[in-house]
């Protein structure tokens, strides 16, 4: 259980030394993207060519308890920005790979929320970027569709464009069964593989 997004980050990168003390890694790296520009959650400037990892955690309104620890969770609002923030960072790790500055990458999102996992009725304004469970994502262009508020979109208005291909499969997270406001899953894009994919 995380209180935020960057205790979700901190808490991971704690994990990755734990495993493999020997690996180097550095948070909110900054890279210089020709195209775009901004900070990577996890960097690990491996030898063989860094791996860069991107997080994103939504929750949904929750009072629990873990370890006796308590956590208030937030109603996270606007959960069609941060669909196109899932996918901006897809594609901003393909053009990481692309650009030659890591060999590889992973986007996690990780939520209590059933909401990204609703495929919906197909008419709203973000539905290129769903990510139910099951979605063939191919390579191309997701835009907005239909005429959102330019104000709902403010700084978000550029389509995404994917290199790879990829297939959303939400995995359960260890919870607590008989609380919902628990009930995490989690979905993991390789985005290495992903660009395989769509060279096969």
């Amino acid at each position: 259980m995380f209180h935020s997004e960057a205790d979700f980050q901190f808490a991971l990168a704690w994990e990755l030394r734990r495993r493999h003390p020997d690996v180097e890694l550095r948070l909110e790296y900054p890279v210089p993207l020709k195209d775009v520009r901004g900070e990577v959650d996890i960097w690990l400037p491996e030898a063989g060519g860094a791996v860069a990892i991107e997080l994103k955690y939504w929750t949904r309104r929750a009072e629990l308890t873990a370890n006796d620890e308590p956590f208030l969770l937030k109603e996270r609002a606007f959960k069609n920005l941060y669909l196109y923030d899932f996918w901006k960072d897809v594609a901003r790790t393909e053009s990481l790979i692309a650009q030659g500055l890591a060999q590889g990458g992973y986007v996690i999102a990780l939520t209590n929320d059933r909401f990204y996992e609703s495929s919906g009725k197909g008419t709203a304004a973000y539905e290129a970027f769903r990510m139910y469970e099951g979605r063939e994502v191919p390579s191309g262009t997701l835009a907005w569709t239909g005429n959102p508020s330019r104000n709902a979109i403010r700084g978000r208005e550029e389509p995404h464009r994917l290199r790879g291909r990829y297939f959303t499969s939400w995995q359960p997270y260890p919870s607590d069964p008989a609380d919902p406001g628990s009930n995490f899953r989690y979905l993991l894009l390789d985005v290495e593989a992903g660009i395989a994919e769509a060279k096969a």
